[in-house]
């Protein structure tokens, strides 16, 4: 069972409905739940928002006819397909930045791409394979595939972050960066060997 991740929020009444509030109109176990407060991205960074069912303060409805309804819909879901997570937030060198997943349908940016790292909005965007799933591809491994190309793009993001984006030639080497991502679970794994990490 998924946690549940609550989004204290004030109403267009002006009235504010906290954590606490959340947790008794849902009739939940708080140990079940999380405080997800949009305005302070420290409090989720380096969650996954796809391990949660989100739960917002609502106007004029049922919470409990609702909640009902939601985890209804979301049992269908996830007996239908395991999907993808969406998106994940992660912190690169103290900024928040989006990892999202989809296809050129979803994020027309990507076109032939397997992914790309935007340094204007602070997002990385990577291919799932979703439009092609159904039709052949060399790729047997998608999920490490997947994973080498986040890999990859956060490597971008560190560089960026790190002021090395446009004035070093070496940093945005798309060689370079593939490398060390390919090579980085190799690396971590000797890291830990020599136990200096």
């Amino acid at each position: 069972m998924k946690k549940f991740a609550l989004h204290p929020q004030e109403l267009k009444t002006g009235e504010y409905i906290s954590f606490d509030n959340l947790v008794e109109l849902y009739n939940l176990d708080k140990e079940n739940c999380i405080g997800w407060y949009d305005n302070d991205f420290e409090t989720y960074v380096g969650l996954n928002a796809n391990d949660y069912i989100h739960l917002y303060p609502r106007e004029e409805i049922d919470y409990l006819t609702y909640l009902d309804e939601l985890l209804g819909r979301d049992a269908v879901k996830v007996k239908v397909k395991e999907k993808i997570d969406p998106y994940l937030l992660v912190d690169i060198l103290g900024d928040e930045w989006r990892i999202e997943f989809g296809n050129k349908d979803t994020h027309e940016a990507l076109g032939n791409l397997c992914g790309l790292c935007d340094f204007s909005s602070k997002k990385i965007v990577v291919d799932d394979f979703s439009a092609i799933e159904k039709e052949a591809t060399t790729i047997e491994n998608i999920k490490e595939f997947i994973n080498k190309v986040i890999r990859h793009e956060i490597i971008h993001a560190y560089l960026i972050e790190s002021g090395l984006g446009d004035c070093c030639s070496w940093a945005v080497n798309e060689e370079m960066v593939d490398w060390i991502a390919k090579q980085f679970p190799k690396m971590l794994k000797t890291f830990k060997q020599a136990d200096c990490i």
